[in-house]
């Protein structure tokens, strides 16, 4: 019901004093009509003569059809054919014979005549007066029959027909009078009109539209089913562009085959001259073009010359003929809209020029990749901007095939949309979005958009843009991830005004904060907003975020402001186990992961701040500070004796048994490995902190229980002291004394003292330590170059007493210190992991020598042996690098032998035997130095590839005089017999050890009662030499 107030205000308007001569006349002439039927109906019910009632009840129906009729053709300027003016007639008729006395009713034949006399053309007209006529004199004539009432003399009444026809005619003249008069004036106001608008238009489209307007409003509403089109083309063809009117969409997109037309038809078409017909044979070319009705339709259609050449028509059909003065302006129209479209082909060809100018430029510096594609997909031209999209060279891809560059899962899609491309015309323009292929193998998000432009003998394909979106395409994925309806956010989603009070909440946030709505903006979540709504406000940023804690959960709150309203918008996300895992975090950072205590981080900064405090103290009652470094012995042991997890349980034991020890106040941390420090502050002399260092080594006494088994382990302290016994703090640092407390460490390690305090000659030691640290490491960056040389030790078959091979050992002649023992250079080179790079030159030096050797004694060349360090067993590409340094000497590598640690069957056992294995393939043998001194595994020693065990030399010193060491060497002798090994004795001086080596069956052997480690140079001599093992020398 709402909507019939409206309507029916609309309907009564239809009926107000209207604009125009000829429109007023016409609402008069009505007004009259009504009027004077409105009066005829108390005529009629007044009437005292016999009237039938059904004649009554005609009369009123009649009278209610006229009422009706001229209303509705009031409305819609014009009435229908025939068979209603007919109808008029009887109703008209019945309305008179009602009322007993027609002439009483001659004011309604008067103004319904005069009313209907303004309409239509003038057989229209006669067909009014003839129906009127005859129905009033019709009546007259009847009315004593029919009523009984008062018959009327014809001559009474005949002068009203003279009157009748008179005013009709007369009206109706004036009627045609005023519409000619006010089409002239509509159509010059419409081609007024249309000129603007053409100049107006800023495209072809613009064009086509006004046109079509000032055609319609040309030919106005009196003509029935008017449709108009308007094709463009050639003198061939041409394609309708644009329509309007009367089912205009039917027509959209018809081919007008214009060459087919009758010749006469086209030869005026050509001259610029209009085309009108009727006869179907003549148009039925342009008649089934624009999908008109078999039967003959009028249809006139004028030429648009644009450069003198036909290049389109307007065409305009309806079920009426078109009057001449239409046809004019219709010829007008068509010569202004010519106009403009010479002004744009004119304007666009001035573009175009200029434009082909600028292409050039801007193609190679656009973005946008530009490709032409011929119908077949190749690629013929590519701009520049390719390769910083897709980073192929255009030159790398003309003559490939464009769906080659089109990821499998959207190479379907991209055929289909290139396919329907190829069927549209110049004008259209299709729009895709597809993933291209990088060089590089990655997917780039591409927009493309393509006109097919094969008709053009210039592209002779579809012109393809090409717009790289990855970057917006993965916003648009990020906004699609995060952007959700706040009712169905799973958050809290709240919306507040800008003085903060609560005007939404969605149902998740309801259920998160139960007391939202009571609270408002008293609420935690909704608390401190007005800064944050000011600055949104200001427009200093498009959201602030922060965030809250209610009770003892916490919030991200983000604040933005909502686009058009005067509200600001609040996201909350619960963070409370994010802020749980930043504190777990930040505790991880600072904590020892094992076993729980403060890390070297957080143990610095502590001391740090004990130090600033104990700077601040006063000066009457100094506070000091002191570190004490805890270091376990021989926890290696324990780690791969008893396994990792051991370890680890040892760690955590003894941390908790050094916290134990201490005050509340004190710091324990673990600073690697099996390295503590502690830290103890406010403390009042050494001696406090000396029995502090023998609590924690008492507490480290006790046996400690891992698994199944109880192991000892003993630690080593160092003690450094901060403003105590006269140690002024100055501006030492936190640095200074963990240095310190290391450096007493290592003094109390090699001392066996267990604890030691910090004395300055420790520092110098240490300092002296650092500095041939920092030697060796300038030397093993040019060993030869640095006074590093190799020695070379004989090796004698003990029952030939001939030379089987020689074993090489470094020697450093130091610049400036001059020769630095191997038991001072080696342990700190094997520390440090510089035994690394100086055992690689090692090996390749030997390598050298060893090929130099082999044609002295071509039939027995001589082995070389070097020791393989324990550092060098552990790298990965072990094998590799021994392989590199055999292939670039050229020395055979059965010639070389690498000797190993007894130690090494303590580590990772299939990893050391997959190296050794890989050394072993390589064709070099292996020897294990030092045997009997560790870890023996019987097991563990068949698996090995070995070749030789060497006595250690300890064994052969007391070998004749120690029945012990006697039994142990024959041990080894009988050992590496049953595993099919030769032996080695190390370190034989006199010749008694030789002479019971020989009778325990031992091979080989080496010292200085056969040669010391000699120089490079004394080795040739030494290998002429020929075998007499009965009288060896000892060696100088």
């Amino acid at each position: 019901m709402s909507g019939t107030g409206p309507a029916r205000m609309a309907f009564l308007g239809s009926f107000a004093p209207p604009d125009g001569l000829l429109s007023r006349v016409r609402w008069i002439f009505l007004l009259a009509s009504l009027v004077m039927a409105a009066l005829v109906v108390p005529t009629t019910v007044a009437s005292d003569h016999p009237t039938p009632a059904s004649l009554r009840a005609a009369a009123f129906a009649g009278l209610a059809f006229l009422a009706w009729r001229y209303a509705r053709g009031y409305r819609r300027s014009g009435f229908s054919p025939l068979p209603l003016t007919a109808l008029e007639g009887l109703a008209l008729g019945a309305a008179c014979l009602a009322t007993g006395n027609p002439p009483s009713a001659l004011g309604l034949v008067y103004a319904g005549l005069m009313f209907r006399s303004l309409y239509g053309r003038t057989r229209d007209a006669v067909s009014v007066l003839a129906a009127y006529l005859v129905a009033f004199y019709g009546a007259v004539a009847l009315t004593p029959l029919a009523t009984g009432g008062y018959a009327v003399a014809p001559a009474s009444v005949l002068p009203n027909l003279f009157g009748l026809v008179l005013m009709s005619l007369t009206l109706h003249l004036l009627s045609l009078t005023l519409s000619r008069q006010g089409r002239a004036l509509d159509r010059e106001r419409t081609l007024r009109d249309a000129g603007a608008a053409l100049a107006a238009s800023h495209d072809r489209q613009m064009v086509y539209d006004a046109a079509l307007a000032a055609a319609l409003r040309l030919v106005g509403k009196g003509v029935p089913s008017v449709r108009s089109g308007l094709a463009m083309g050639s003198e061939e063809e041409m394609d309708v562009l644009a329509s309007a009117g009367h089912r205009a969409e039917e027509i959209m997109g018809y081919k007008l085959a214009v060459r087919n037309l009758p010749e006469g038809q086209l030869a005026r078409l050509l001259d610029g001259r209009s085309v009108g017909g009727e006869d179907a044979s003549a148009d039925v070319v342009l008649r089934s073009a624009l999908g008109l009705t078999p039967r003959p339709r009028p249809f006139f259609m004028i030429p648009l010359l644009i450069e003198e050449e036909l290049r389109g028509v307007i065409i305009v059909a309806s079920d009426a003929t078109l009057p001449g003065d239409i046809k004019q302006g219709l010829e007008t129209l068509g010569f202004q809209v010519s106009l403009a479209l010479e002004a744009h082909a004119l304007t666009e060809s001035a573009y175009r020029r200029r434009g082909e100018e600028r292409l050039r430029t801007l193609v190679s510096n656009v973005l946008d990749v530009i490709m032409v594609v011929a119908p077949d997909g190749n690629l013929t031209y590519l701009s520049p901007s390719v390769e910083r999209f897709l980073g192929h060279r255009p030159e790398d891809l003309l003559g490939t095939n464009g769906f080659d560059l089109v990821r499998p899962d959207d190479l379907e899609t991209a055929q289909q949309f290139f396919g329907e491309v190829m069927q549209s015309g110049p004008e259209e323009h299709g729009l895709m979005e597809v993933r291209l292929t990088h060089r590089d193998g990655s997917w780039r998000y591409a927009e493309v958009t393509a006109s097919n432009r094969t008709s053009d003998e210039r592209v002779g394909g579809v012109i393809v843009t090409v717009r790289d979106i990855t970057e917006r395409k993965k916003a648009e994925e990020e906004l699609s991830r995060l952007a959700s309806f706040p009712r169905l956010n799973p958050n809290p989603v709240m919306e507040v005004d800008l003085s903060g009070n609560l005007t939404y909440c969605n149902p998740a946030g309801r259920e998160t904060f139960p007391d939202l709505e009571e609270k408002g903006s008293e609420h935690p979540v909704l608390s401190d907003l007005d800064a944050a709504i000011s600055r949104l406000a200001l427009g200093e940023e498009a959201f602030v975020d922060d965030e809250v804690g209610v009770g003892e959960a916490y919030y991200h709150r983000v604040v933005s402001l909502v686009t058009g309203n005067a509200l600001v918008r609040v996201y909350v996300i619960d963070i409370t186990r994010r802020k749980a895992l930043e504190d777990q975090l930040s505790h991880r950072a600072f904590h020892d992961a094992l076993t729980g205590l403060p890390n070297r981080a957080l143990f610095m900064n502590r001391l740090d701040h004990a130090l600033e405090r104990a700077r601040r103290t006063d000066e009457e009652e100094p506070d000091g500070v002191a570190v004490l470094f805890v270091d376990l012995d021989r926890f290696k042991a324990v780690n791969d004796t008893l396994g990792h997890e051991a370890g680890d349980d040892l760690l955590v034991e003894v941390s908790g048994r050094l916290g134990g020890a201490l005050r509340p106040g004190d710091t324990v941390a673990r600073l690697a490995g099996d390295e503590f420090a502690v830290l103890l502050e406010d403390v009042s002399g050494s001696g406090e902190v000396v029995r502090a260092a023998e609590r924690l080594l008492e507490v480290l006494e006790e046996p400690f229980r891992l698994g199944a088994r109880e192991t000892f382990v003993t630690a080593s302290i160092g003690v450094a002291l901060g403003g105590l016994d006269g140690r002024a703090l100055g501006e030492k640092t936190a640095k200074d004394l963990l240095r310190e407390a290391d450096v007493a460490m290592y003094a109390a390690k090699k001392g066996g003292t267990r604890h030691a305090v910090y004395k300055e000659e420790m520092g110098t030691r240490a300092l002296e330590r650092l500095r041939l640290e920092n030697d060796l490491r300038r030397a093993v960056e040019d060993p030869a170059g640095s006074g590093f040389r190799l020695h070379y030790q004989p090796k004698l078959g003990l029952a030939t007493g001939e030379i089987s091979g020689v074993e090489a050992l470094a020697r450093w002649d130091h610049p400036e210190r001059g020769n630095v023992p191997p038991e001072v250079f080696v342990p700190l080179a094997e520390e440090t992991g510089l035994i690394v790079p100086l055992g690689e030159w090692v090996l390749g030096e030997a390598c050298r020598r060893a090929v130099e050797w082999q044609g002295l004694r071509p039939s027995r060349p001589p082995g070389i042996s070097v020791n393989l360090s324990v550092r060098q067993l552990r790298q990965e590409d072990l094998v590799e690098r021994v392989a590199r340094v055999i292939e670039g000497s050229g020395l055979p590598p059965e010639v070389l032998s690498l000797e190993i640690t007894e130690g090494l069957m303590l580590e990772n056992e299939e990893s050391i035997l997959a190296k050794l294995q890989g050394l072993k393939a390589l064709g070099l043998g292996l020897e294990i130095d030092d045997f009997g001194t560790g870890y023996s595994s019987l097991s563990y020693l068949k698996r090995l590839p070995v070749e030789v065990l060497k006595i250690d030399r300890s064994f052969v010193e007391d070998l004749t005089e120690n029945p012990e060491a006697r039994k142990v060497v024959r041990s080894i002798v009988d050992l590496a017999r049953a595993l099919n090994l030769s032996t080695v004795a190390e370190g034989i001086e006199t010749r008694a050890q030789l002479e019971t080596l020989k009778a325990l069956g031992c091979e080989l052997g080496q010292g200085y009662l056969f040669s010391r480690p000699v120089p490079a140079e004394e080795i040739p001599p030494l290998l002429t030499l020929g075998p007499d093992p009965s009288t060896p020398e000892p060696a100088s």
